[in-house]
């Protein structure tokens, strides 16, 4: 059940920074040059200026599970494209508002009771009206779902029930406040009709667009319903065509033809498409407190950091911070000062720069230190995701280790196996280049999910000096509603993770995303989300 959230965060953290990861190997076919067949439009002509209007939307995504069923998707940018075929009960805008979908409104019974009204008149794209019951089905779904964690681990499934036609009685085991955002992520299906062997390749949503073409690896192409079902205002964009890409010259090279519209851009290439002209390239400090950490791998699997912070504190102290940022991720970050992002909502100057962050890059003393901890002459692995960045981030450390005598190998897997590494400590290596990051962007989700979840678990598993106080404030901090007594306890997983040392916060990160001058409506809601049905040329 501790899993769940930790899929759900990282699907967090991927969608806001995965600059390209995949399979080497994928979009083949021609969709990772641009050249795939994306359906235009451009014959419209414009009735004011008899310009070409185009009807059609390109977007890159890197990473694709082989289903388009959106419960399964979680952790990879595809699930965006489905979030434009199903639809959540609410969103959260870029002004941290609650935006209604399928959902009118919260009546706030109590704590962990909450009465949720479903919108009237909308219908999925088979024709069966959406009901209370469908929410309560989808909500059931996604804490039962074959192989994963639970969506929603707090969310008690014998009481929630519809109460009316639409009325849902949502209740909880304990409350949790990261709910309000984790639930964007929630699509609704129809309790009818719904079978996961169809929804795999045959989604049947409540939102405008419906599927009109997938290959995996390759490209999701949506279009607008063809029902006349839908209960919203349309969009003026009749086809969404998701291709998929996983090099950083194939996205900037498609970028400069305009064969892409909409993309994140790597790093290194920011200010070339800024110059490119017919691009505005949105930069925004992350919307999760998100930012680039080394995880050790404490547990027994590993000879090196089980039951030795000074050998994790010796690694965080020879690592160059600074370069990183400047290298990695081309002076678009900036050295973390504590273990997760300084852009978390609640953060506050007294977490800051203590522990090894007080010392900071210093060779001379992790040498020393790491002589003592036994780890000069030793071999140690870095895992990463594949992406571009971090395997940068793994090799500028690996320098970094390197110059005070310890040895580094770094393995880097796809995106479809990624997850699997990282919450498996038994397969994990030494060390696991990740993120930090949120749905809530707050501290206290930040420390107490990165430290119950990341690596299966594994760091509950361990012992330590504080364990018992820590173990105790991660398993309530959530359901904590005074923000004064949340600092607190927010200062004390501080204090007992800086003497650990379980992760070493590297960079805090901006995200950059390409789109094009002409286009209108673009915004970038919780976690990265753009809801492409708001936007026109």
């Amino acid at each position: 059940m501790k899993r769940l959230v930790a899929l759900l965060l990282v699907l967090c953290m991927v969608f806001a920074f995965a600059a390209c990861g995949g399979n080497k190997d994928a979009g083949s076919d021609g969709a990772a040059d641009g050249s795939g067949d994306a359906q235009t439009g451009g014959g419209d002509a414009s009735a004011d200026s008899g310009e070409a209007k185009r009807d059609d939307l390109n977007i890159a995504y890197s990473q694709d599970r082989g289903t388009l069923n959106p419960l399964f998707m979680i952790g990879y940018d595809s699930m965006y494209a489905m979030l434009q075929v199903y639809q959540q009960l609410w969103d959260i805008n870029s002004a941290g508002e609650m935006e209604w979908v399928l959902a009118t409104g919260i009546e706030y019974v109590s704590d962990t009771v909450w009465h949720i009204k479903i919108r009237e008149g909308v219908k999925f794209q088979n024709g069966n009206p959406l009901t209370a019951e469908d929410v309560v089905y989808s909500l059931v779904s996604a804490n039962s779902r074959e192989g994963e964690p639970a969506f929603l681990p707090y969310m008690d499934m014998e009481n929630t029930k519809a109460l009316d036609d639409y009325t849902v009685e949502f209740v909880l085991k304990q409350y949790d406040f990261s709910y309000l955002y984790s639930m964007t992520y929630l699509p609704i299906f129809d309790k009818e009709s719904f079978d996961p062997a169809v929804a795999a390749t045959t989604p049947n949503g409540t939102g405008p667009y419906e599927l009109a073409d997938y290959v995996v690896n390759s490209h999701i192409k949506l279009q607008l319903r063809t029902d006349g079902g839908y209960w919203g205002e349309m969009p003026s964009i009749k086809y969404l065509n998701f291709l998929m890409f996983t090099e950083d010259a194939q996205k900037t090279n498609a970028l400069q033809t305009g064969a892409l519209d909409i993309a994140r851009v790597p790093y290194q290439d920011i200010e070339y498409i800024e110059s490119v002209g017919g691009y505005t390239v949105d930069l925004q400090k992350s919307s999760n407190g998100g930012g680039r950490a080394l995880y050790f791998n404490a547990t027994e699997h590993s000879d090196i950091f089980y039951n030795n912070p000074d050998a994790r504190k010796a690694v965080a102290m020879a690592i160059d911070a600074e370069a990183v940022c400047a290298i990695a991720y081309s002076g678009y970050a900036t050295p973390a000062r504590m273990l997760c992002s300084t852009g978390c909502i609640d953060t506050k100057e007294e977490y800051y720069d203590q522990g090894v962050y007080a010392t900071g890059y210093n060779p001379e003393e992790a040498k020393a230190l790491a002589e003592k901890a036994g780890l000069i002459g030793k071999t140690l692995t870095i895992s990463t995701n594949g992406t571009s960045d971090a395997i940068v981030t793994a090799e500028l450390i690996q320098a970094d280790l390197e110059a005070i005598g310890i040895h580094v190998e770094i393995n880097n897997y796809d995106s479809g196996s990624w997850l699997a590494v990282a919450f498996d400590p038994s397969n994990a290596g030494d060390m696991l280049v990740d993120f930090t990051g949120v749905p809530s962007n707050t501290i206290a989700q930040n420390l107490s999910c990165w430290y119950l979840y990341h690596l299966g678990g594994g760091y509950t598993t361990i012992e330590f000096e504080g364990k018992d106080t820590l173990d105790g404030i991660a398993a309530v901090v959530m359901g904590v509603r005074d923000e004064e007594e949340r600092a607190k306890m927010n200062k004390q997983m501080f204090d007992i993770l800086n003497e650990q040392l379980l992760w070493f916060g590297i960079c805090d990160l901006t995200t950059a995303t390409a789109y094009p001058e002409g286009l209108k409506g673009y915004e970038v809601q919780n976690q990265g989300f753009i809801n492409y049905g708001k936007l026109s040329w």
